[in-house]
């Protein structure tokens, strides 16, 4: 899928979020990552590849939940 839009799998990932209504905040501090993490809203994704990604999803978090986090 990243291929035919000609974009990082992060980037296909932050975009499906994005037409969620989802506001993902990716970290990184690598500029070329910080530069391909802005670079997603020149596309979008079709509804067959929408759905694609929304049968992937098991929601599992791979960070903390920022609702049940102790600071």
């Amino acid at each position: 899928m990243a291929g035919r839009y000609q974009k990082t799998p992060a980037q296909i990932l932050l975009r499906w979020n994005i037409e969620q209504g989802i506001i993902p905040i990716p970290k990184s501090k690598n500029p070329d990552r910080l530069r391909e993490n802005i670079a997603v809203f020149d596309f979008k994704l079709t509804a067959e590849d929408m759905k694609t990604l929304d049968q992937m999803n098991q929601g599992k978090r791979t960070s903390f939940d920022p609702l049940t986090f102790d600071f």
